[in-house]
């Protein structure tokens, strides 16, 4: 099997300062030849609220989560498949930009 990339240096957020939440962009590539993963699905969850969510990746390994609520902490993850160990990140602060 092989792993996946789950490329937290590209999540990037789209903040709507109004509604109080953001648009997550998640990017997943396979490890080692840094290839997108198209039709992978990716988790979105924080528990101590209640959220969980979960999007498929397009043809370029990029799942969008719509309207994610502000100042939250959120685990990031992919569940192994036939193709692809797991995969996840934990401490992802929506309303934080990360640096490309």
């Amino acid at each position: 099997m092989r792993k996946l990339s789950l490329l937290w240096l590209l999540l990037s957020l789209s903040i709507c300062a109004m509604a109080q939440t953001a648009d997550l962009d998640v990017s997943v590539q396979e490890l080692t030849r840094q290839q997108a993963v198209p039709g992978q699905t990716v988790y979105l969850e924080n528990p101590a609220i209640g959220y969980s969510a979960q999007q498929q990746t397009d043809a370029f390994g990029k799942a969008v989560f719509q309207s994610v609520p502000l100042n939250r902490t959120y685990r990031v993850f992919t569940k192994a498949n036939d193709s692809f160990l797991e995969s996840d990140a934990n401490g992802i602060v929506a309303g934080k930009r990360i640096p490309k």
